[in-house]
């Protein structure tokens, strides 16, 4: 018969239960602590946690630039009176050309010239906008194209009059701007770039980027033609706009009111 298991040791259970009792002792001063905001405890927990678990940068969009909108603007029937009288004398400059060019300087990050017609007539119509001090003080057109910079594409109008031996007509695509070259060190993206031009088919494949105007194309017109005038009082929406494309543009000369003094 085997002998019966020798009794506990009193002792070994004794200290168990101080272990135990000092255990829950010190839990119960930690929560004590953390409910009684012991300010040592309190701070030295939360910076360690801290340590071991930073919170990840916020990602932040960037201001937007007070000025973002890269403007160019076309010449013949916009800036100036197309198919001039005679090539030999200067442009003759649109009706309240002066207001919307200082609209634009003063609103624009930058204000560029694309015309179709040769470099020739481009010089003559910077001189003429120069010598009559149509261009703000310290103004200067960022970017001055001629025809050279367009693209030739099918005419369709005349392709659908039934002329198919039409020749190919020269356009305006603005991704030349914003892919390389100054206009892309400048800034210059697909939602912050606009062409102003009288002729839509010019501006073919623009899309959103592009705001017709009706073109000046008589000298009857002048005493009535405001068209730059209002374009001068739309131009501060279009400023603001985090993207042009995104505007409205048709029918934009009914909606806004003219303003003497755009802002």
């Amino acid at each position: 018969m085997l002998p019966a298991p020798p009794p506990p040791n009193d002792d070994s259970s004794e200290c168990e239960a101080q272990s135990s009792g000092k255990a829950n002792a010190d839990a119960d001063a930690d929560a004590n602590a953390g409910a009684n905001g012991s300010p040592s405890s309190l701070s030295s927990s939360l910076h360690a946690l801290a340590l071991s678990h930073p919170l990840p940068s916020p990602s932040l969009p960037p201001p937007p630039s007070p000025r973002s909108l890269h403007l160019f603007l076309d010449l013949d029937g916009c800036l100036v009176l197309d198919s001039p009288l005679d090539w030999s004398s200067p442009p003759h400059p649109r009706p309240f050309l002066g207001l919307f060019l200082a609209a634009a300087f003063r609103l624009c990050a930058s204000v560029s010239l694309w015309t179709a017609a040769g470099a020739e007539w481009l010089r003559r119509v910077h001189v003429m906008i120069e010598s009559r001090g149509l261009l703000p003080s310290g103004a200067a057109f960022l970017l001055q194209w001629s025809g050279a910079r367009c693209r030739l594409r099918a005419d369709r109008a005349a392709i659908e009059a039934g002329d198919f031996y039409a020749r190919r007509r020269p356009t305006k695509p603005l991704s030349k701007a914003w892919r390389r070259g100054a206009g892309r060190r400048a800034g210059m993206r697909r939602h912050n770039t606009l062409i102003v031009d009288d002729t839509p088919a010019d501006s073919h494949g623009n899309y959103g980027n592009a705001l017709h105007i009706a073109p000046f194309d008589s000298l009857q017109q002048e005493a009535e033609d405001d068209e730059l005038r209002r374009l001068a009082a739309f131009l501060p929406v279009l400023a603001r706009m985090p993207d042009v494309r995104a505007v409205e543009k048709r029918g934009w000369s009914q909606k806004y009111a003219l303003q003497d003094n755009p802002e």
